[in-house]
């Protein structure tokens, strides 16, 4: 069943990269916990693909999961500005479970290095009221693929292959559940010292493109050559 793909604007902020401590690492997945530098403890699961990455999440304290989207010659709105909505159709093998507007922004990401660096995002949310995460995680493990499209622009479907996701989908499911467990209960989270081709983007037809229409955006340069990994840790 299509379910509706709920987005909400956000409030872009400078974040700083910590490490992630993994929990299982499984084919091309992995399950990770971190804490961010605002203290909430935040459960995922990621894929790497296409110059950048797909992300779940979990933030301590919320009632829904969030999907994070990341290329990093992508090109947004920047800092202080308003997202803008972009038209996501999310699926597993040939069945489309998600679909309407995701949002895109650029964060500012404090590396360890001690640079900052655009990373250019986009996001959206799976809520109770539209699909458990029992469901949504169900499907995501039990299929061959997973997929993204978006649906304007020249971006090119992403394609996910879902071999080990069963395994680091259930490790994410426990981790997030004992984040509801404890937030309903009240109780204090647990904090842990953790230790050449031309780009594309996903709007428009002219290049670079991006994954949503004609809008023209400014222009965002991008710090150094070595694209920082999103470690879970924004």
């Amino acid at each position: 069943m299509k379910r509706s793909l709920i987005a909400a604007a956000l409030l872009a902020a400078t974040a700083t990269i910590t490490c992630a401590e993994d929990l299982k690492v499984s084919g091309n997945w992995r399950a990770y916990r971190t804490v961010i530098p605002s203290g909430q403890p935040v459960c995922g699961m990621s894929s790497d693909i296409n110059g950048g990455s797909f992300q779940l999440k979990y933030y301590y304290g919320n009632k829904a999961l969030t999907g994070q989207v990341i290329k990093y010659t992508w090109k947004f709105p920047p800092e202080g500005t308003a997202p803008i909505e972009i038209p996501l159709t999310v699926g597993v093998d040939r069945n489309p479970i998600l679909s309407g507007n995701a949002i895109g922004y650029t964060q500012t990401v404090k590396w360890k290095d001690g640079k900052n660096y655009l990373m250019p995002t986009l996001e959206f949310y799976v809520t109770p009221e539209k699909t458990s995460l029992d469901d949504f995680l169900n499907d995501l493990s039990l299929a061959n693929k997973f997929w993204l499209r978006f649906d304007e622009g020249n971006e090119k479907p992403w394609v996910l292959d879902m071999t080990g996701s069963a395994a680091v989908a259930m490790v994410f499911r426990a981790c997030a559940g004992e984040l509801i467990r404890i937030s309903k209960a009240g109780d204090p989270p647990a904090t842990q010292p953790y230790g050449q081709s031309k780009p594309t983007q996903p709007y428009g037809n002219a290049a670079p493109t991006q994954p949503y229409g004609p809008k023209p955006v400014p222009t965002i340069p991008y710090g150094g050559n070595n694209k920082p990994r999103d470690d879970g840790g924004i």
